[in-house]
């Protein structure tokens, strides 16, 4: 029985291998208010004399307010990027091909093809090639075999660098500097519990520079560091990302090197599954 155990740790550890100080400045000016001393008899002698009346000076206009939660993402139909990384010490390389909002391909390659997935906004689908192995799951499934939750549109979020969707502000941003610290929560389909999400931002650029995800009754966090801006099509898009995962079934870090990428380049996306007998 242990023996089996082990064998199916290790071939599920296969299989998951290969992701304030908000300031606001408030000028108030007073009114320059002028006048004379004057006695009852210089008023008396000066009674027809005009008085001048000194009009209060207009309060110049306040400075815009600098909202610190403005992220600003990338806009696309179609993404496509070659990419490099190291997985429990095996040097892998392959693409990632995207539609936005309905499918995420990956294959992945050491000499020759080791496997293929597809993501849609239902299910994840792949195969291993070299150990003739293949899987078709919903989240749900997902995060029961692997303890691992994540969605498809905060997966697709992930790999471009953009801010997860359907976050709810937890409490309000923190300022040093150039770095914005968010803080927010992020409810699972899957699941029906909430994710925390913390998010770094520059407040100059207003691109996040990492995104960490804890779903605290899974014991599960993914980080997710971005490096190296790249400016493709008049839009910044990380070609570096330092991924951390932790869950109850796998634990590992990896930095995914990305180059080549192409915005709204329409790309097939060839993937099937063997029939299951």
């Amino acid at each position: 029985m242990k023996a089996t155990t082990r064998t199916t740790r290790a071939s599920r550890h296969e299989e998951a291998r290969g992701l304030g100080m908000l300031f606001l400045i408030v000028v108030m000016v007073g009114g320059l208010l002028a006048g004379s001393c004057r006695s009852h008899k210089d008023l008396a002698h000066q009674a027809n004399d005009s008085i001048a009346n000194v009009a209060d000076q207009p309060e110049p206009p306040k400075p815009p307010v600098v909202r610190l939660d403005t992220i600003q993402n990338a806009y696309y139909r179609y993404y496509s990027a070659n990419f490099s990384c190291e997985v429990d010490g095996m040097r892998v390389n392959g693409q990632i091909r995207i539609v936005h909002d309905s499918a995420i391909w990956i294959s992945v390659n050491k000499v020759i093809e080791v496997g293929r997935a597809l993501i849609t906004p239902t299910r994840v689908q792949g195969y291993v090639k070299l150990l003739n192995k293949q899987y078709d799951g919903s989240y749900s499934d997902v995060v029961k075999r692997w303890g691992l939750d994540l969605d498809y549109a905060t997966l697709e979020a992930l790999l471009t660098g953009n801010c997860p969707p359907h976050c709810v502000k937890h409490q309000e941003p923190e300022r040093n500097g150039d770095q914005v610290t968010l803080h927010f929560t992020q409810k699972s389909a899957a699941t029906g519990k909430q994710r925390q999400v913390t998010m770094q931002k520059s407040l100059k650029r207003k691109k996040i520079q990492q995104t960490d995800i804890v779903s605290g009754e899974l014991h599960q966090q993914v980080t997710c560091d971005y490096g190296r801006p790249q400016t493709i099509n008049g839009q910044e898009l990380p070609t570096e990302i330092t991924l951390n995962i932790r869950s109850r079934v796998y634990s590992g870090a990896t930095q995914v090197k990305l180059e080549k990428i192409v915005l709204n380049q329409p790309q097939g996306m060839p993937f099937k599954l063997k029939n299951k007998h």
